[in-house]
Parts: C-alpha cells; structure tokens; sequence
C-alpha cells in the first residue's frame, strides 16, 4: 500500500464533506451531537447549521491537501500539511463565525 495514507486522507475528506453537505441540506439541529443537549445557543438555528456546514466544509480541505502531498512525497510532509493547513483552516472558521453574530443572538 504505497499510497495508504493518501487514501484514507481522502475517504476522511470525502467523509467530512458528504457531513457538511447533509447538514447544509438539512439544516437540522438535530444532526450535531451537541445540540441535542442543548449546550449550543442558537438564535436562528438555520443560519446556524450552515455556518457550521460551512465550517465543516472548509475543515475537510485539511486532510485533502495532505492527502494530495502524500501522493507527491513519503516523508513527513503530508503530516506537517495536514497540521498546518488544519490550524489555517480552524483559523478561518473561527473568522468566519465571529463576523457574523447575528447568528447567535435570540
């Protein structure tokens, strides 16, 4: 299994965004774990759950661009990859929920 890693990087990828893209259809807040024990406040629950589709979307770029990497090299690379652009991308997310507070407020 030569590329191993770039496989299972991409089923998890692909995983993450089949998740994001149910949730954005759905837009349940059923479908999050948390929500069921209330511990999310959510003043309009649909633009709640695509900010977090969106999120979880943007999150699954991570372990495709390692996978990718992986493909090319068989060091470390795709590991500091998948570390770097997993914080770039959290990073982003975080930005993106901050700017919009409408959301959040009853």
């Amino acid at each position: 299994m030569e590329f191993g890693y770039s496989i299972l990087m991409f089923i998890f990828s692909g995983a993450l965004l089949i998740y994001a893209g149910i949730i954005a259809i759905k837009r349940d807040p059923m479908l999050l774990p948390y929500a069921r024990r209330n511990a999310a406040k959510m003043g309009n629950p649909k633009k709640y759950m695509l900010k977090v589709a969106k999120i979880l979307a943007l999150t699954a770029v991570a372990p495709l661009a390692s996978g990718v990497s992986g493909l090319f090299t068989d060091t470390i690379v795709p590991m500091l990859v998948l570390v770097g652009t997993m914080v770039l991308c959290l990073w982003a997310g975080v930005y993106l929920t901050k700017n919009d507070d409408e959301t959040f407020e009853d």
